[in-house]
């Protein structure tokens, strides 16, 4: 599947990244489309206190990449 990564400040890149199994108890859904948000404009410009670089975009994910 293809992901945003956060690469550090003004840096983003577009990567084929493994599918995620859902655990136990959850479910995996078909996406057709998504947007961004504020959160996601905050990590991009580096101003996200949180954010480090390797992390997945987007407010479902937001974890590094392994």
């Amino acid at each position: 599947m293809k992901a945003l990564v956060y690469a550090g400040p003004e840096q983003a890149v577009l990567r084929d990244v493994p599918q995620p199994e859902p655990k136990e108890g959850a479910v995996k859904i078909a996406v057709k489309c998504c947007g961004i948000c504020g959160s996601d404009i905050g990590i991009y410009l580096g101003t996200h206190p949180r954010a480090l670089p390797r992390v997945y975009t987007g407010a479902e994910y937001g974890h590094p990449l392994s």
